[in-house]
């Protein structure tokens, strides 16, 4: 267990992620984020920060192979290949 000493204020926790106090404190309210309420005062443990941090985690997404681009005259010539020639007269 964290010694009082090194838990964190609710300020210092929203220095360290770089959020605003209102929203550590919905974090809190929400509890979203676990934490001490010590004689009125709310302290969270520095393993809390690391553990919120993987619930927040979104992994990147799979690389796509871009699309190759194709020429106009590229799909003329393909849509003149799929076509079946007729000869003479089928009368």
């Amino acid at each position: 267990m964290t010694l009082p000493g090194q838990m964190l204020t609710l300020a210092e926790f929203c220095e360290r992620l770089r959020i605003s106090l209102k929203t550590g404190r919905r974090l809190v309210a929400a509890r979203r984020i676990g934490y001490f309420r010590i004689e009125g005062s709310i302290r969270i443990a520095p393993e809390e920060v690391s553990c919120y941090l993987t619930t927040c985690h979104v992994p990147p997404r799979a690389l796509i192979q871009p699309a190759k681009s194709v020429t106009a005259t590229e799909i003329i010539e393909k849509a003149r290949q799929g076509r079946p020639r007729v000869r003479g007269n089928a009368a």
